[in-house]
């Protein structure tokens, strides 16, 4: 069942959906919000609007919930690169087509995103934190493919494929992030922090006049991220 969870964001949940969808959609949004350890199944059901026996019939426990979400996320991505007109593309263009859903996805379901490309832990159990290592594995093989593809036409350099997905998926998940975050940085740069005292315990990194110029913060469009990220990912496995 693939579902549509836009709705993550928003404060109350839509009336219209199935209570699959309604507890997935409020786990979704508490453990983003929260954090997993945090969340209680009580709370999830508050959310959700629903009994907390509902859950538990749907769902074995909140590791359960964690892991269907992940599948979710990732069957979203699934779903768009992989429909029948994407796979006659060839290997550059099913690339080109994967950042741009993934990185799109991370900006639209923003709590769900960093739920499935966090690389923390969250304290779950080992078979749980199994099951999710092999929906990850499964999509860093999906992409080791396409690679394998341009490599197999000569598009791509003679690269070793797992490592190029593995730093693929990376680069996607910290462009979305750096974007995110962007507000954050023009804030600072307008407003610096004042210097800390010389007893507090920070990194000693060079002071401004011994590192080389940079430009200020732009705030970027989504277009213009993910246009960038491209460039600066397709242009190291192209052949020139």
């Amino acid at each position: 069942m693939i579902l549509k969870l836009k709705t993550i964001e928003a404060s109350r949940l839509s009336d219209n959906m199935s209570t699959y969808e309604r507890i997935l959609e409020a786990a979704a949004a508490l453990f983003a919000e929260y954090g997993y350890a945090e969340t209680s199944m009580d709370r999830i059901a508050e959310k959700a609007e629903v009994a907390k026996g509902s859950i538990f019939y749907h769902f074995k426990n909140k590791d359960g919930l964690l892991v269907a979400l992940v599948e979710v996320g990732f069957q979203l991505i699934y779903n768009e690169v992989d429909k029948p007109i994407a796979k006659q593309q060839p290997p550059l263009a099913q690339l080109t087509a994967l950042m741009r859903k993934h990185f799109g996805m991370y900006l639209e379901y923003r709590s769900l995103a960093r739920i499935i490309f966090s690389r923390t832990k969250y304290g779950i159990s080992p078979e749980a934190t199994a099951r999710i290592e092999a929906i990850q594995q499964k999509y860093r093989q999906y992409i080791a493919a396409i690679i394998q593809r341009g490599i197999n036409t000569g598009e791509f350099r003679p690269i070793p494929p797992w490592f190029a997905a593995t730093v693929i998926m990376n680069q996607i998940s910290g462009a979305a992030e750096a974007w995110l975050q962007q507000d954050e940085l023009v804030e600072s740069q307008d407003n610096p922090a004042l210097p800390s005292s010389s007893s507090d315990r920070e990194p000693s990194f060079p002071a401004a006049s011994q590192t080389p110029a940079t430009a200020p913060v732009r705030k970027m469009t989504r277009d213009e991220a993910i246009e960038q990220l491209l460039q600066m990912t397709l242009n190291g496995i192209c052949r020139s």
